[in-house]
């Protein structure tokens, strides 16, 4: 199967360590997901919008990965927006099994919350893109 170009959009202040744990467990020779991480590694200045709109021509979806800060952060609210105007497939990914965890808020709401079966394993549409999946920390 051909990796999938992923766009992890997270809280870089808050839950940057939890995209790390993400990103190297697709690594793993036993992990039930592939993926080529084509999400943000730094903080960017300036026109950073139009750096995310260029980086997601090339990506297959974009994961939201949700931790306990994320209903504040901006940049991935932002990141959510241009998902959706793009067209892009995404889905929201619970960053850890024992926090209560937030969903970004853009202008077009996510409301639903459900617990998925897996890290990665369920890709939505934008439409249906409201599902929680379990993060890198599941039990």
């Amino acid at each position: 199967m051909a990796k999938k170009r992923v766009f992890i959009s997270f809280d870089y202040d808050h839950d940057a360590d939890a995209k790390t744990m993400l990103a190297g467990q697709a690594k793993l020779p036993d992990s039930p997901f592939d993926f080529t991480d084509a999400s943000v590694k730094d903080h960017l200045s300036g026109d950073w919008k139009d750096k995310v709109r260029r980086r997601m021509d090339n990506i297959d979806v974009v994961a939201v990965l949700c931790g306990q800060h994320t209903h504040y952060a901006n940049g991935v609210s932002a990141e959510v927006t241009i998902a959706q105007e793009k067209g892009k497939d995404y889905f929201l990914l619970q960053a850890y099994s024992d926090k209560t965890c937030t969903k970004p808020t853009p202008p077009r709401a996510l409301t639903r919350c459900t617990t998925g079966p897996g890290p990665i394993s369920r890709r939505s549409s934008a439409a249906d893109a409201d599902t929680w999946a379990t993060g890198p920390n599941r039990s």
